[in-house]
């Protein structure tokens, strides 16, 4: 397993080389700029790829955005 750190709007391709891709919950400061970033993993991801949000407290919102985009 292999961990990469990195600001998401800056991710592209090199995204495509991971099976599991882990995004904080709490990314974004509204449910805007979290489907923002939900919506550029999923251009850049490999097909099948998983998306995997770290949980939070507050995590409700952005599981609810992810759940209705799938």
């Amino acid at each position: 397993m292999f961990f990469h750190i990195s600001d998401i709007a800056h991710v592209t391709s090199e995204v495509k080389e991971y099976e599991v891709v882990f995004l904080a919950a709490l990314v974004g400061m509204n449910k805007r700029e979290k489907e923002k970033v939900i919506n550029h993993l999923a251009k850049h991801m490999a097909d099948g790829a998983i998306l995997v949000l770290r949980s939070a407290p507050s995590a409700t919102k952005i599981t609810n955005i992810v759940c209705q985009m799938f």
